[in-house]
C-alpha cells in the first residue's frame, strides 16, 4: 500500500512539472513569485534609502524642514524610479542566467545547429523591427481605444498620477528611463523569470496569460493595469515566437517611447488635434499591428 501511494504521489509530481517532476508545490510557487516579490521589496527598498539619503543631504546643508523635503521628494520622484530599475537590473540578469543553466542541465533548452544560428542571425533584425513596430501601434492602439471608450476621462486621477511620476523628469532622462532602462528590467523580472518559471511547470500559452496577468496587477490602477496587461500578452508572445529575449525588451522600449513623445513632446501633436487625424491613426495602428503579428509569425518559422 505504502508502494503504491508512493507511486501516485511521484505521477502527480510528474504531471504538475514536466521540467523538475522532483520539485515540491511549495517550491515550484515559491520560484514563481520569487521575481516579481523581489522586485517590489528592492524598489520599497531603494525608495526608503532614497528618502532618508535626501533627508541627511537636507540635515547636512542645513536646510531641512519636513515642508522642504516632501518637495525635494516630489521633485525627484523619477529619479528614485529609475534608480529602483537600475538596481534590480543585475540581480534578475543573475537569476535569469541559472535559470538558462538550470534548464540546460534538465535538457529542457535545445542546441541548434550551424544552419539553425545562420538562419536566425538573418532574420533577427526583421523579427526586431517588427517588435518595434508592435509596440508602437499597439501604444497608439491601447491608448486610443481607452480615450474613446471614455475610460481615461473617468481614472483622470489615475493618469494624473501616473504622469507625475514617469513624466516629469529632463526629456533625455526619459528617454533613457522610461525608454530603455525601465523596459529592461521589467522583461528581466516578467518576461524572463516570472513567465520563464511559469513556462517550467504550466506550459506556454498559461504561462504569457498569467505572466500578463502579474505585469498588470503590478501596475497599481486600472488604467496602466489594463494596457499593461495588454502589453504583457504581445511581450510573453514576441518572446515565445523570438526565442529571445531582445524581441520583447525591443517591443517594450517601442511602446514606452511612445508614451514618452506623446506626453513630453509636440511631435504627434496633430492627431489630438484633428478627429479624423485621431481615427486614422487609431485605425492604421490595428492594421500594423495585425500585420506585424503576421510577419513575425512567418519570420519564425523554421
Amino acid at each position: 500500500m505504502m508502494n503504491l501511494r508512493n507511486s501516485k504521489q511521484s505521477n502527480r509530481r510528474r504531471n504538475r512539472s514536466s521540467l523538475y517532476p522532483e520539485e515540491s508545490s511549495l517550491r515550484s510557487f515559491g520560484r514563481i513569485v520569487l521575481p516579481f516579490l523581489t522586485y517590489y521589496l528592492l524598489n520599497l527598498v531603494v525608495s526608503i534609502l532614497f528618502m532618508i539619503g535626501v533627508r541627511l543631504y537636507l540635515s547636512a546643508s542645513g536646510t531641512y524642514s519636513l515642508e522642504l523635503w516632501q518637495q525635494t521628494l516630489s521633485g525627484l520622484g523619477y529619479e528614485m524610479t529609475l534608480l529602483m530599475a537600475i538596481a534590480a537590473i543585475p540581480i534578475m540578469l543573475r537569476w535569469y542566467k541559472k535559470d538558462r543553466a538550470r534548464r540546460a542541465a534538465a535538457g529542457a533548452i535545445e542546441t541548434p545547429t550551424e544552419e539553425q544560428i545562420e538562419t536566425r542571425k538573418k532574420k533577427q533584425p526583421l523579427q526586431l523591427l517588427l517588435c518595434a513596430l508592435m509596440g508602437i501601434s499597439a501604444c497608439f492602439l491601447v491608448n486610443h481605444l481607452m480615450m474613446l471608450t471614455g475610460m481615461t476621462t473617468a481614472h483622470a486621477q489615475d493618469v494624473e498620477s501616473v504622469s507625475k511620476i514617469l513624466y516629469q523628469g529632463r526629456l533625455i532622462l526619459e528617454l533613457a528611463g522610461t525608454a530603455v532602462i525601465i523596459p529592461v528590467a521589467e522583461e528581466l523580472v516578467y518576461r524572463a523569470l516570472t513567465m520563464g518559471r511559469i513556462q517550467d511547470y504550466l506550459g506556454t500559452p498559461l504561462a504569457i496569460g498569467t505572466s500578463a496577468i502579474i505585469f498588470g496587477a503590478m501596475h497599481g490602477n486600472l488604467l496602466q493595469g489594463l494596457f499593461a496587461f495588454v502589453l504583457g500578452l504581445l511581450l510573453g508572445w514576441s518572446y515565445s515566437k523570438c526565442r529571445s529575449l531582445a524581441a520583447p525588451m525591443i517591443l517594450h522600449m517601442g511602446a514606452n517611447l511612445i508614451s514618452v513623445l506623446v506626453s513630453e513632446t509636440q511631435v504627434f501633436g496633430f492627431v489630438y488635434r484633428s478627429n479624423s487625424a485621431f481615427l486614422v491613426v487609431t485605425v492604421g495602428s490595428g492594421i500594423l499591428l495585425l500585420l506585424c503579428l503576421v510577419a513575425l509569425v512567418k519570420s519564425t518559422k523554421v
